[in-house]
């Protein structure tokens, strides 16, 4: 867990985005909020980037809910290639 000013991090998982970086997942209280944060990583440096979101922790059913629907369309997508 790594402190900042105002904010306590805790990192949960990381996801490989390409050879140069990763998506790491985190819980952050910031101003005394519970917030789920995403964040692409630069791995050589161990330092993040612009890239990415920060979401109420009430949130994460409704993007699980949303992820879920996008793996919908994407089988949807592959089994009208396959023909299915």
């Amino acid at each position: 867990m790594t402190e900042q000013a105002g904010s306590a991090e805790q990192f949960i998982c990381s996801v490989p985005k390409n050879s140069r970086e990763e998506w790491r997942l985190g819980l952050v209280t910031f101003n005394g909020h519970r917030l789920l944060t995403i964040r692409a990583w630069v791995l050589e440096k161990g330092l993040p980037t612009k890239k990415g979101l920060t979401a109420r922790v009430e949130q994460i059913g409704e993007f699980i809910a949303a992820l879920e629907k996008v793996r919908k369309a994407i089988d949807a997508e592959a089994g009208a290639r396959n023909g299915h």
